[in-house]
Order: structure tokens, then C-alpha cells, then sequence
């Protein structure tokens, strides 16, 4: 599996759904909020616990990119 993807997770109860990106970083997984200037909202060593921790708050995955495509 590439380390070099990005995943976008909505909560879509609000009338703008709210975005928050996954992607691998140190050894693990960092949640980020790009409305926040890309503050780390969460972090795991697990891609599990952090898809736990999003789906507690209703979040949903939208997409997913892997980057090596581009480069």
C-alpha cells in the first residue's frame, strides 16, 4: 500500500457538510481540519482507531486519492 494517499471524510448533518482529511503521517494516521488551517484533530498509530473515532461523529468516508497517480 502506498503512504502517499489522502482520504476525505464528511459529516454531512449540517447544512454544509463538515470535511476532515485522513492521511498517513509519523509512524501513523493524522486527522486533519482543513476549516481550522489544517489543525491535527486527531491521532492514531491504528487506521482503526481513527476511522472509529470519525464514524463516532457520524463521519463518512467520501473519497479517497492516492497521490503516487499524480507524481
Amino acid at each position: 500500500m502506498s503512504e502517499n494517499w489522502y482520504e476525505v471524510w464528511a459529516n454531512e448533518g449540517h447544512r454544509v457538510p463538515y470535511l476532515l482529511l485522513v492521511r498517513p503521517f509519523k509512524d501513523g494516521f493524522e486527522v486533519l481540519d482543513p476549516v481550522s488551517a489544517n489543525r491535527q484533530a486527531y491521532w492514531s498509530k491504528d487506521y482503526e482507531d481513527v476511522k472509529m473515532w470519525l464514524l463516532e461523529d457520524e463521519f463518512v468516508r467520501v473519497g479517497r486519492n492516492d497521490l503516487d497517480e499524480y507524481l
